[in-house]
C-alpha cells in the first residue's frame, strides 16, 4: 500500500480546486448527449424524490419527467463507474464483501447491455476499460475452446471476476459450457465502436484479427448436419 499512500500525499487537497478539475472532464463526456421529452422547467428542478412519489400516485402513465431523470442517471452511473475495466454487475458503490452475483462481471448477458449505448451516445473512452477486460482474456477463451471442444478459436465465459477469462461455471442452472454464442456477443461492441468511430487501426490491429479467429471455431464446432445437409446449430437460451 506504500506507493498508493505515497501517491495520494502528493494530491492537492482542496475540495474546490479536485472539483472543478473532475467537473471540466464529466461534464464534456455527460453533455455530449440528451434526452428531451419537452419536460417544463418546473418539472425539470424537482427532485427525485418527488419525481418518484408523483409516478407512485399515478402509475396509469409514465412520468416523462421521471424518464428524462432516469436518462440521466443511467449516463451519470455509466461515466462514472468506468475506469480501468467496465461497471460490474452491481456497479462500484455497494460497500459490501458479500455483493449480489459476487460483484462480478456476468458477460451471458449484463455487461453487454450496461455498455449497449457507449459508442452510439458518443461516450467511447468509457468504453475502453471493456474492450480491455475483453481483449485481455482471449488466451484463455482459446484455452476454453480448445479444452472444452477441441476446437480452434474463442469459447467465451459466462461470468468473469475481470482477472481470467477462464470457463469455470457447469451448473445445472446456467451451463455456461453451451455458451458458443458467448465470444461473438462480447465482440461485438467492439464492432460498434469501430461503425461509429471508424477506428481503421483498430480494425486492423485488434478487432479484426479476433473476428478472423473467432470464426475458427464455429468452422471446428459446426460439423453435425441433417439430412438436407445443413449445418445443425445448437443454440442455448438466456431466457
Amino acid at each position: 500500500s506504500q506507493p498508493l499512500h505515497a501517491a495520494l500525499a502528493t494530491v492537492d487537497t482542496d475540495y474546490t480546486a479536485l472539483r472543478s478539475r473532475h467537473t471540466a472532464i464529466h461534464t464534456a463526456w455527460y453533455d455530449r448527449s440528451r434526452l428531451d421529452l419537452d419536460v417544463s422547467a418546473a418539472d425539470r428542478r424537482l427532485s427525485v424524490s418527488e419525481l418518484i412519489t408523483r409516478q407512485n400516485n399515478n402509475q396509469s402513465v409514465i412520468d416523462i419527467a421521471l424518464l428524462e431523470r432516469l436518462y440521466d442517471s443511467g449516463r451519470y452511473l455509466f461515466i462514472s463507474s468506468s475506469g480501468i475495466l467496465p461497471p460490474r454487475l452491481t456497479g462500484i458503490w455497494t460497500g459490501t464483501w458479500t455483493g449480489a452475483w459476487a460483484d462480478d462481471f456476468t458477460t451471458d448477458a449484463n455487461i453487454n447491455l450496461q455498455v449497449a449505448g457507449g459508442n452510439i451516445l458518443d461516450t467511447t473512452e468509457a468504453m475502453q476499460g471493456y474492450f480491455t477486460l475483453v481483449l485481455g482474456q482471449l488466451a484463455q477463451w482459446r484455452t476454453n475452446a480448445r479444452n472444452l471442444y477441441g476446437a480452434r478459436g474463442f469459447l467465451a465465459p459466462s461470468r468473469t471476476d475481470g482477472e481470467y477469462g477462464h470457463m469455470l461455471h457447469f451448473d445445472t442452472g446456467f451451463p455456461g459450457q453451451t455458451w458458443t454464442g458467448g465470444a461473438d456477443w462480447l465482440l461485438y461492441p467492439l464492432v460498434e465502436y469501430w461503425e461509429v468511430t471508424g477506428d481503421q487501426a483498430f480494425l486492423r490491429d485488434k478487432l479484426g484479427p479476433a473476428l478472423i479467429e473467432l470464426a475458427l471455431f464455429y468452422e471446428d464446432f459446426l460439423t453435425r448436419t441433417d439430412s438436407g445437409g445443413k449445418v445443425v446449430w445448437a443454440v442455448l437460451s438466456l431466457c
